[in-house]
């Protein structure tokens, strides 16, 4: 799970922004779902990795990695830091801790 995150007065005051943000990580997300040879390629140009552009294409398939939106078990990852106490308060729903452009259908 990769998470990107900004303070809400952040978003209050650039809204134009953040929606921007949200729309470039969609269409990526979408690249890399539809089109998991040219992610490849792109990460081993972009990042300068000696791994086999194969080998990568082979990572990106792989089933149990999702490429989306869609915030997924996110209560289960704040119920673990709050048993810990690494979280002060546990939050009721998932929409708690996502800004408003994330309101997707199927989070969790």
């Amino acid at each position: 799970m990769t998470t990107l995150w900004a303070r809400s007065v952040f978003c209050d005051t650039n809204p134009k922004t953040c929606q921007a943000l949200v729309d470039a990580l969609s269409e990526a997300m979408d690249f890399i779902a539809g089109d998991p040879l040219g992610a490849a390629e792109i990460y081993v140009v972009h990042t300068h990795s000696s791994l086999p552009v194969a080998q990568v294409e082979e990572m990106i398939r792989r089933p149990e990695i999702r490429y989306s939106l869609t915030p997924l078990r996110t209560l289960e990852y704040a119920r673990f830091l709050y048993e810990t106490g690494r979280l002060k308060d546990l939050p009721r729903d998932w929409r708690e801790v996502f800004m408003p452009l994330l309101d997707v259908e199927g989070g969790s």
